[in-house]
């Protein structure tokens, strides 16, 4: 059986389809793994995506995808006993796809910009992780900084926010993501950072994959 990675919020704009995107990359290209895509996101961000990469003919391998709404929890399970890995973009919304896809995943990552208004959407989360924790005690939850700024005078921004996570009760991943135009270009062609040039875009996600496993998160069972 495999594993969900989840990557969900209440909030858009801090880049939950990008690292669910680079994530479902790193895992193809770096681990070899076989991987699902799973767009559960109204606005089909992922699914756009997932089209702009099939007609890219620098990509590295294909990235299956799919596509499902409502309660999608028998969807994920089916995918999960299929797939090595399933990772599944849920967008910025409490929605019926989230707290679904909750009740099944092995591990749920909250994107956060070191912004107030994205922090303040910490109550919210943790309150959804609370319910989910009755119906799924063993998914674990992290936050994640994404879109961070790169000059370390604004360092304080990215520590004060993932302290705020940690009071919260939702510890931050050390790894983080930087503001970056080649997220954005990837965005636009379907592709992942892990097969551009840009070493350091390509670092940053290697290292969150590598933290998910470092961490036991994803350990066989």
């Amino acid at each position: 059986m495999g594993h969900v990675i989840l990557v969900g919020g209440q909030k858009g704009g801090p880049g939950k389809s990008t690292i669910a995107q680079n994530l479902a990359g790193f895992f193809l290209l770096e681990q070899n793994n076989d991987v699902l895509l799973l767009d559960a996101d109204a606005q089909g961000t992922t699914s756009d995506w997932l089209s702009e990469r099939n007609k890219n003919t620098k990509r590295v391998k294909d990235i299956i995808g799919a596509k499902a709404s409502g309660d999608i929890e028998r969807t994920i399970i089916d995918f999960k006993n299929r797939f090595e890995i399933v990772v599944i973009d849920t967008g910025g919304l409490d929605s019926e796809e989230l707290r679904s896809a909750m009740t099944v995943a092995d591990v749920c990552l909250f994107p956060f910009r070191p912004k107030r208004r994205d922090i303040k959407t910490l109550e919210k989360v943790t309150e959804l992780i609370s319910l989910l924790k009755r119906i799924n005690p063993q998914c674990l939850c992290f936050s994640i900084m994404s879109q961070c700024p790169s000059q370390l005078n604004q360092k304080y921004r990215i520590d004060s926010a993932k302290a705020c996570c940690e009071e919260f009760g939702l510890p931050p991943f050390e790894n983080v993501t930087e503001i970056r135009n080649v997220y954005d270009d990837c965005d636009e062609g379907g592709m992942t950072v892990l097969e551009q040039a840009d070493a350091k875009a390509k670092m940053e996600m290697i290292s969150i994959g590598n933290e998910l496993i470092d961490r036991g998160l994803l350990r066989n069972e």
